[in-house]
Order: C-alpha cells, then structure tokens, then sequence
C-alpha cells in the first residue's frame, strides 16, 4: 500500500500530459501511486503515458465516460492511505505530496487543502491563496464553502473518508466536482 494514490482522469491531453506525469514521478514523497486512466483519448496520450517506466504508474484504459465516471474509476483502483486528483492539464510542485501528507497525518486530519495558482497561455501567473485558518470542520465553520474552491484537485483527502462515506463524483453532471468537495468538507 502506497501512502498516496493520485487519480488522473485524461481526456486528449497530449500537449500538457508530459509536465503532469513529471511532476508525479518527480515529486520528493516516493510512496505514491499513480492512477492514469485514459478516458478513450484520440490524440497520442496512451503513447506518452507508455513512455513512462515508472512502477507507481497503474495505467487503465477505457472507452470514454465522463471525468465523474472516470474519477469514480480511480476511486476504486486506490490502495493509498491518502487520494489525491490531478487533472491531466494539472501539475505539482515537486514537494506537493510530502507536505500535504506530513500535514495530514501530524494533524490527524481527514482532508487538507492547499493553495494554488494558474498559469495562462500568455505566461502570466496568478497566485490563488486560501484564507488562512486552523483545522477545524465545516460544522465549526461553514463558510469553507464559500472561501475555499470546491474543485477536488487541491486537496488530499484520507482514503477512508471517502469509502466508509461512500463518496463519490455524480456521474453524467458538469461539475461533478462540486458535490464530491462539499460531502467530503461535510464528513471530514
């Protein structure tokens, strides 16, 4: 068992597939899995992620689904104690996993969320910072909802978490993201 299993769900991703799967197989934490599944790409994504010698890698492909479907797959693939999500036009900094796992486990903490910033196809950056606050629970503190993204792929959530709840992404609906992030702010 892997302390982490990031899922990436892809979909035609040639031009941004090699610096997310970099960033996977180059990150500081080794005990990672990586869930790559091809959600019935067209272009040269299964060639790229073949390239790959990485043993962490776990490569599925399947007829195209839909990202809740897909996310849902990986789901059940995971063996880490953590889940992580990347989108496949996504990358991490390098220490990414290593922080958010020594945080989540020195905390004892169900989820973990951490900033993030977006890269434009100009070159601009724009650095999104989350409001700071202390570990705490939605019921202490609702406005999460609110000050936070509801997208799933800047946080780390713990495996359990989500199986006993039986979380998962509502399939067939765009942003599928949003309830999966709220129930799990809910249960953590």
């Amino acid at each position: 068992m892997s302390d982490i299993s990031i899922i990436v769900p892809i979909y035609n991703a040639e031009k941004y597939l090699k610096e997310c799967i970099d960033s996977l197989v180059n990150q500081t934490k080794k005990e990672l899995e990586f869930i790559l599944v091809n959600d019935g790409s067209t272009d040269s994504t299964e060639k790229i992620i073949k390239s790959y010698k990485d043993k962490r890698i776990k490569y599925f492909k399947n007829k195209n689904q839909g990202i809740g479907k897909t996310r849902n797959f990986g789901i059940e693939k995971a063996t880490g104690k953590y889940i992580m999500f990347l989108d496949s036009d996504d990358y991490l900094e390098l220490t990414a996993c290593e922080e958010l796992y020594e945080k989540a486990e020195k905390d004892k903490l169900d989820l973990v969320i951490c900033d993030f910033y977006k890269l434009y196809e100009n070159g601009t950056r724009e650095d999104i910072s989350l409001p700071s606050f202390e570990n705490t629970t939605l019921k202490k503190k609702p406005e999460l909802l609110t000050d936070i993204n509801l997208a799933p792929w800047n946080k780390i959530y713990k495996r359990d978490l989500i199986i006993k709840n039986n979380i998962r992404f509502v399939e067939d609906l765009k942003y599928e993201d949003t309830p999966f992030v709220a129930e799990c702010l809910d249960r953590a």
